[in-house]
């Protein structure tokens, strides 16, 4: 996945610092950086996951993910609040879970559907 998505430009949008998601089962909690836009997610790996690049490369970097291969799955609770469920399509699909504060700021398309 991060090959596919990997990035070196960060867009303008709505910004979240010290976010909590998770790619399939494994959460990183509040380590992570979003910025919703107009024309996909981005997402920077803030300490300690952007130290794992140095050990393994393909952890640890920016990706860019375009509205067009989020699909929402369902609401769920993790950690005592709401979260919202999506698949990252693609040749090997890919679950994350983002935050109702985050999942908000996706385009109509694109928003959670309840």
């Amino acid at each position: 996945m991060v090959e596919f998505f990997i990035t070196s430009r960060e867009p303008s949008g709505i910004q979240f610092s010290r976010q909590s998601i998770a790619f399939g089962k494994v959460w990183y909690k509040n380590c992570m950086r979003l910025v919703s836009s107009e024309d996909g997610l981005f997402i920077s790996p803030g300490f300690p996951v952007r130290l794992i690049s140095f050990i393994n490369p393909g952890i640890g970097k920016d990706i860019f993910i375009p509205w067009e291969y989020l699909r929402f799955i369902q609401k769920s609770q993790a950690f005592w609040t709401d979260v919202y469920e999506y698949e990252i399509t693609g040749e090997i699909p890919v679950r994350c879970t983002f935050s109702k504060q985050v999942a908000d700021t996706f385009p109509e398309y694109v928003k959670p559907v309840i």
